[in-house]
């Protein structure tokens, strides 16, 4: 199904994405149980955060505490938990599809509506025979911050692990996890090396729109986001977390704002909505 990196528990933060560390051991999690539930939809969100394994197999990674999915597990005896496979849902197979395939159809199902959603858990298997081999002689391989970065070519690219460019990518994963309810750490990295590459966040919208990342139309504020995640940074990302609805009225602010007192000279579009989010979150 998956596979974790230097922990054989079901840590859906030590997924396997595509580097590897030189010194990293992986742990390989089997199919295990099939179940289906029948789920009547009550709510546009369904608090999930979505991932895949690159090979067809999409994973649930993350159930928001207090969201709708959470409450269908805590009703059904915790059927439902991360870790967990989506192989079917209505019968309609999503097995060699990716994240944003069964993301774009759970939210193409009308509300009230019912839907049958097939899951496999992975195997739970105990780990203490393990334990009970005799320690092996210590082998560092360098510092651990050498990657092997596997290519969809197929080839593998040994490189440095940067850490600018880790928290980069992070800060889309979760603009990418809270506004689509789901990750993708090759997508992030790949729309953070556009952004950087792009001067303005048109510029960015533009390559996005001509490589045809989603099968969905990204909203320009979203992709705004994106371009300040990976050029500015100029707010803490557990505001933005916490506070998404800051950001629909501030680029409604934006038109009275060039037409205000304050000096815009020499400032872009971008950097004018980084200063009104600043100013329109530290006064409220």
């Amino acid at each position: 199904m998956f596979c974790t990196r230097n922990t054989h528990k079901l840590d859906m933060d030590k997924l396997l994405s595509y580097e590897i560390g030189l010194n990293d051991f992986l742990f390989a999690h089997i199919k295990g149980q099939p179940k289906e539930i029948k789920i009547r939809k009550t709510s546009e969100s369904f608090g999930l955060t979505l991932t895949d394994n690159g090979c067809g197999v999409v994973i649930i990674k993350r159930i928001k505490p207090g969201g709708f999915m959470d409450n269908v597990s805590k009703a059904c005896g915790g059927l439902i938990q991360p870790g967990d496979q989506i192989e079917k849902i209505n019968n309609i197979s999503f097995t060699g599809k990716r994240h944003y395939h069964v993301a774009s159809y759970l939210q193409s199902i009308p509300i009230t509506d019912v839907f049958c959603l097939r899951l496999i858990s992975p195997e739970r298997c105990p780990m203490y025979m393990l334990n009970s081999r005799s320690k092996s002689k210590e082998f560092n391989i360098g510092s651990g911050k050498k990657t092997i970065r596997l290519k969809q070519n197929g080839r593998m690219e040994e490189g440095e692990i940067i850490d600018v460019e880790v928290e980069g990518t992070q800060r889309i994963n979760e603009i990418l996890d809270n506004f689509l309810g789901f990750e993708d750490n090759e997508l992030a990295f790949y729309i953070y090396k556009l952004a950087k590459s792009s001067t303005y966040s048109k510029d960015l919208e533009g390559h996005i729109n001509k490589n045809k990342l989603f099968e969905f139309t990204l909203p320009k504020h979203i992709i705004t986001l994106l371009w300040n995640a990976a050029n500015f940074q100029p707010y803490p990302m557990n505001v933005l977390h916490s506070n998404f609805k800051y950001c629909y009225p501030i680029f409604n602010l934006q038109r009275n704002f060039l037409h205000s007192n304050v000096n815009t000279r020499g400032f872009n579009n971008d950097c004018i909505i980084n200063y009104i989010f600043i100013f329109y979150c530290r006064g409220n």
